[in-house]
């Protein structure tokens, strides 16, 4: 028999705490070894865990309270979620939002949140002919720490000759309420032949301009978005370069005209680290 204890443990407690000591929220009795895969909230409080007995089983998933101690040694969860576990065994990806009682539930054509508070579930976004382009998939998605749901969407007007498709970023709350457009129309260029004469006018690179349907600055296809409320702005990457909007401004900046990936923003947010190959 195997018993696998997990803890929490916080480092800086409050004044008023005078015992520190690690809390044992989770403890899992099994007759044979497993593996764990734990992914915690945004402050740690709760903890998405699945356990996976052998090759050939279905992983086991649970959201676990760090905040509870057990007090028997010998107690085990035998509990699940049933909601979760179905969309486990069909194959979603399930990770947190950045608040702590939500989780994304994504595949290719749909999206769910999961309130932990409440089990249950809202569907966010659905696929349609209407919203994306077709090889667009999984759309883009993030959430905040103000329990707001972002997505991408894709537009192709009636009139092609009058105006080129765009893209816009919408958002709602978390339970699916509340829908506010972010940014209406967001042009691209299908080409990266313009940006390309950045690679020695640095100077220029850097200069906010404004998206419009004859704007070639902004090029290619959107591949995923970041927003940024404490920064008031967001990231996007396209396949052709790294584009930061000022929400404040609603102008945009070519970061980088090569494709590369974001690494993370700094702690105050006033910048952030992103990589390129070259």
């Amino acid at each position: 028999e195997y018993t696998y204890s997990f803890y929490r443990f916080i480092p800086r407690q409050n004044f008023w705490i005078i015992k520190n000591e690690p809390i044992k929220f989770f403890i899992y009795t099994t007759p044979t070894e497993v593996d764990f895969d734990i992914l915690p909230s945004i402050t740690g409080k709760q903890a998405l865990i699945k356990i996976t007995e052998n090759a050939k089983s279905k992983n086991r998933i649970l959201v676990v309270n760090t905040d509870t101690e057990f007090k028997n040694d010998k107690k085990t969860v035998s509990s699940q979620n049933s909601i979760l576990q179905q969309f486990e065994n069909e194959g979603y990806d399930i990770s947190w939002s950045k608040t702590d009682n939500y989780l994304i539930i994504t595949d290719k054509d749909k999206i769910y949140s999961y309130n932990t508070d409440t089990d249950s579930t809202t569907l966010l976004f659905k696929k349609s002919t209407d919203t994306l382009t077709e090889d667009t998939f999984p759309t883009p998605w993030d959430t905040d720490k103000a329990g707001l749901f972002y997505y991408l969407t894709y537009t192709t007007p009636d009139n092609t000759d009058e105006e080129k498709p765009y893209y816009s970023i919408t958002f709602k709350s978390l339970d699916g309420t509340n829908t506010t457009t972010l940014i209406s129309k967001i042009y691209y260029w299908e080409t990266r032949e313009y940006i390309s004469k950045f690679d020695d006018e640095l100077i220029q690179r850097f200069e906010p301009f404004v998206n419009s349907p004859q704007c070639a600055q902004f090029a290619g296809k959107i591949n995923s978005f970041i927003i940024n409320n404490e920064a008031k702005g967001v990231l996007f990457k396209t396949e052709y370069g790294i584009y930061w909007y000022d929400k404040e401004t609603e102008k945009y900046i070519l970061v980088n005209n090569q494709p590369g990936n974001f690494i993370s923003f700094a702690h105050d947010n006033s910048s952030f680290i992103y990589s390129v190959e070259t």
